[in-house]
């Protein structure tokens, strides 16, 4: 009877430990399934002033600091971030949930990509968040995308335990893909004229009577030579329309040499000159901007006094333009020179053609009367 006993007292034992271990495991942080991979970070994001990116090798992809200009990138000479991914990223860790328990033996971290960063062999990349010089969270983010879309293997720098968490992370290997790629942003519908000025003094200008016309006119056009389609210009006109950049320096060090640029300056309805100055150099094309507001020019395109504009998108747009005051379009120009200024660009390629088209380029022989009536 008293061994019968002991047996019950010694498997209610067992089962009061296995509850204890399993409780304990659950309230460690990112054990149980449903966990945050980071508890707390969300509370610690807003202190969260610096988040350096690195690949195998220990190489650092980007270093992202927060200060009195915003987040910039150090390796970019202080340019700018992309704070829209940086964001994504940031609340991604820190809502990052732990779905499934994975390897803690190093022989395995590899087919995970979550090797430790020192390895040159290293296929993950780390994320180091920091806070007045001190560490918040670091962590190996590997393969993504493995169990659906907003997915990733992921462990804590230091730590043996990896784990498949969801959350969706786009983690650039390249430090361009961390910088802020918007330059300009104004539509071909702002756009009254655009002169193209060439070293050899050949010009190119396309304009437009007002707003709300859907093609640019092309002036110049010599006789026996016609727009080689309809709207040919119109390119020309929306080149300033996501302009982004590939590459960027500092102007101060730039050097282009005997090469002259040219020059294309853009006029808008309301009175905003944008003057972009490029050149064609053997590393590729080189951009550099300015801007300013033109009251004259506001003023010539300003409808008359009194003018009731009709229904249609046309009409819309010209009162659109006409309901800009000069001192917006004047804080608008000192806010391009103060953030673009100081900087040189690559852009694409199509972009660095549609600043420095020729005449030419926009034209075909003029067809005659056959191919027109063929056409027709």
């Amino acid at each position: 009877m008293k061994s019968r006993t002991l047996v019950i007292l010694l498997a209610t034992l067992a089962v009061l430990v296995a509850l204890a271990i399993a409780v304990s495991l659950s309230q460690q942080p990112g054990r149980a399934t449903g966990a945050l991979l980071y508890p707390g970070l969300t509370e610690q994001l807003n202190t969260v002033d610096s988040v350096v990116l690195r690949t195998g090798g220990n190489k650092v992809v980007a270093t992202l600091e927060r200060g009195k200009a915003g987040w910039t990138v150090r390796e970019r000479d202080g340019y700018p971030a992309d704070l829209g991914r940086l964001r994504k990223n940031l609340i991604a860790l820190a809502e990052a949930t732990i779905t499934e328990e994975k390897t803690s033996n190093p022989e395995f971290y590899d087919r995970l990509r979550v090797d430790d960063i020192e390895k040159d062999s290293a296929a993950g990349l780390r994320m180091d968040l920091g806070s007045a010089g001190k560490p918040v969270a670091s962590v190996i983010i590997g393969s993504t995308a493995v169990a659906g879309a907003d997915s990733a293997y992921a462990r804590r720098a230091g730590e043996a335990q990896s784990w498949l968490v969801r959350g969706a992370f786009d983690l650039p290997r390249e430090t361009a893909g961390w910088l802020d790629k918007t330059i300009t942003n104004i539509p071909a519908s702002r756009i009254a004229a655009v002169t193209i000025t060439h070293p050899d003094g050949s010009r190119l200008k396309i304009d437009k009577h007002r707003a709300g016309e859907a093609d640019f006119r092309v002036e110049g056009i010599p006789a026996g030579r016609e727009l080689s389609f309809p709207g040919a210009g119109n390119s020309i006109g929306s080149a300033l329309a996501d302009l982004s950049l590939d590459g960027v320096e500092p102007a101060a060090g730039f050097a282009p040499g005997a090469v002259k640029p040219t020059v294309a300056r853009f006029e808008t309805f309301d009175g905003l000159v944008v003057e972009v100055s490029s050149w064609q150099l053997p590393a590729g094309n080189r951009l550099r901007l300015s801007a300013r507001a033109d009251a004259a020019l506001a003023a010539a395109h300003a409808p008359p006094p009194g003018t009731a504009p009709e229904a249609g998108p046309a009409a819309d747009a010209l009162a659109s333009a006409a309901r800009k005051d000069f001192a917006s379009v004047q804080a608008e120009a000192d806010a391009l020179n103060a953030r673009l200024g100081a900087w040189v660009y690559t852009v694409p390629a199509y972009k660095a053609e549609q600043l420095s088209h020729h005449l030419d380029d926009l034209l075909a022989p003029k067809a005659g009367p056959a191919a027109a009536a063929t056409r027709r």
